[in-house]
């Protein structure tokens, strides 16, 4: 797993745009990784120094399988930006992704459309599955994500 890493800046991924200094996958609620299951609230973080001006800018992340199955897609809202170092994160609420190993195409845009930078298999992480409740599913369940949905069941008759 390549769940937390960085760079000096010479060393660092990236272009005359971008210069990413470092990438952590981690529990949103302390959680240590070697434990983060499918319930765990999940943050990716990412520390990047921005070497363009005023430029409309957004970022963005594929959630991939590491068989290259896209669970989803998710992007920073646009905002204008500087020259600067900055820390974008991204919340993944638990219950979201199934137990799998994950990895990223991570991208970064500016005027919604020009495509800065962008880098596959930066990060990497693993979502452990929990016990089941007693009468559930004993299975593996199919699919890259495993949402918890509002379900209700009532007698009607």
């Amino acid at each position: 797993n390549f769940s937390d890493r960085s760079w000096a800046l010479e060393n660092s991924p990236g272009n005359d745009n971008i210069k990413i200094q470092s990438v952590k996958f981690s529990a949103s609620d302390g959680t240590p990784n070697d434990n983060i299951t499918i319930k765990t609230p999940i943050k990716l973080e990412f520390v990047y120094h921005f070497l363009l001006d005023d430029i409309l800018f957004y970022f963005g992340c594929h959630i991939l399988t590491l068989s290259g199955e896209v669970a989803f897609v998710t992007t920073s809202k646009p905002q204008n930006m500087s020259k600067g170092i900055y820390k974008t994160t991204c919340f993944i609420p638990s219950g979201l992704l199934n137990n799998l190993h994950y990895t990223t195409h991570l991208y970064w845009v500016r005027d919604g459309y020009i495509v800065l930078y962008e880098i596959e298999d930066l990060l990497q992480f693993e979502i452990q599955d929990v016990e089941r409740d007693f009468g559930a599913w004993l299975g593996d369940y199919l699919g890259t994500v495993r949402p918890v949905l509002n379900w209700t069941t009532e007698k009607v008759d």
